[in-house]
């Protein structure tokens, strides 16, 4: 039975590593499961769309979301383009209770509309491995490159709706596979749904694909 599990780790990231995504030594922790109402986070969705309208907003968003969410500086910098697009109704209390979901609909609203999913996070071999900054970020950047239909059609889901609960369970597959043997991740839904986002963004930038730092 070990050594059936020790198969099983190997090939999971014997998977991560084909896929041209390569792990950092690990952070802290994700903040605790999310404390915002659903309207809250749909709120943070129609912002996203909002803000992506916006010339400036479309400029500034990609250094920011080049950061670690989980940083103070990230914090501070979402909190300066929060200010900045004023005509965008951002939900109360949107960056203390969880900055990965803010993060996360941000990124999702970058993704472009034009273009199949696959082909922004397919895996060129001519372009350098991802780094990862922990191992959920690795299991996210997997299941979008191993599953991209099932990630494209929980992006098309409203926050919080069946859709959105079927395509989580759809992906959850995926996930499983791309989870190290003996990892334990505690994430709720909403929460796998800006990893996968955030994941997707930041393999369109490495295909250049998508806008990034200095686009």
């Amino acid at each position: 039975m070990a050594a059936a599990k020790r198969a099983t780790a190997a090939l999971v990231l014997a998977a991560a590593f084909a896929l041209g995504i390569a792990p950092a030594a690990a952070r802290r922790p994700l903040n605790d499961p999310d404390r915002n109402t659903l309207e809250a986070v749909r709120a943070l969705h129609d912002f996203g769309q909002c803000a992506v309208r916006d010339h400036w907003g479309r400029v500034q968003l990609p250094q920011i979301l080049a950061m670690d969410y989980r940083s103070d500086a990230a914090r501070d910098a979402l909190r300066g383009f929060v200010r900045e697009r004023s005509q965008c109704v951002a939900p109360e209390h949107a960056l203390s209770s969880n900055l990965l979901l803010f993060a996360g609909a941000l990124a999702e609203a970058m993704l472009p509309r034009d273009r199949p999913l696959a082909e922004l996070v397919a895996y060129d071999p001519a372009r350098p491995a991802l780094q990862a900054r922990d191992e959920i970020e690795v299991m996210s950047l997997c299941a979008v490159r191993a599953g991209p239909a099932e990630a494209a059609a929980l992006f098309a889901t409203v926050p919080g709706s069946n859709g959105e609960r079927a395509a989580l369970r759809a992906i959850a597959p995926r996930l499983g596979q791309c989870l190290r043997s003996g990892q334990d991740v505690r994430v709720n839904g909403l929460e796998v749904r800006a990893l996968l986002a955030l994941a997707a963004w930041r393999l369109g930038v490495l295909n250049g694909l998508v806008g990034g730092v200095g686009d």
